[in-house]
């Protein structure tokens, strides 16, 4: 594996661990108040995820890095 496969993979990845982040988020919060989502609003929720989780990472790397040093 040489140094662009490891970066594209570390993209995949951060792809992957936003969508499942944004979808536990929508799907726990309601519950945490003693609500159920029926199967509409679960399947909204993962057209969202799949539609956006791309831009959401490109976003996120955009993002400046944190200056670690102060």
């Amino acid at each position: 594996m040489n140094s662009g496969d490891h970066i594209n993979y570390g993209k995949r990845l951060l792809t992957e661990i936003i969508g499942l982040q944004v979808f536990l988020t929508n799907v726990l919060s309601p519950m945490s108040r003693g609500e159920w989502l029926d199967a509409q609003q679960y399947e909204e929720i993962m057209r969202q995820v799949k539609a956006k989780k791309h831009r959401w990472a490109q976003e996120i790397l955009a993002e400046p890095s944190p200056d670690t040093h102060e």
